[in-house]
C-alpha cells in the first residue's frame, strides 16, 4: 500500500531575503550578503531563485514573485507585514 502523510508546523520568524543558488558561495560572499552589501539582481547565471521580503509586495495578496521571475512564493496562514528598520 501507499502511505500518505501531511505535516504541519508553526514558524514564527522574520524573513528579509531568501536566496537559492546552484553553486556554493565562498565565505566572503556569505559575509557580504549578511551585511547587506551583496547586490542580487535576479540575472545571475547560478541564481535559482531569490525573494526579497523587505517591503510588502505590490502583487496579489499572499504571492511574492522572485527576482528571477521564474518562481512564486505563496504565504499561507496568518502573517503580518512589518517594516524592517535597519
Amino acid at each position: 500500500g501507499t502511505e500518505s502523510s501531511t505535516y504541519s508546523w508553526t514558524i514564527c520568524l522574520r524573513l528579509k531575503k531568501i536566496r537559492i543558488w546552484k553553486s556554493a558561495k565562498d565565505n566572503e560572499y556569505v559575509q557580504n550578503s549578511y551585511n547587506g552589501t551583496a547586490e542580487v539582481t535576479g540575472k545571475e547565471a547560478d541564481l535559482a531563485a531569490a525573494w526579497d521580503f523587505m517591503t510588502k509586495p505590490s502583487g496579489s495578496g499572499n504571492e511574492v514573485i522572485d527576482l528571477t521571475g521564474r518562481h512564486t512564493a505563496k504565504i499561507i496562514g496568518t502573517y503580518e507585514w512589518q517594516r524592517i528598520v535597519e
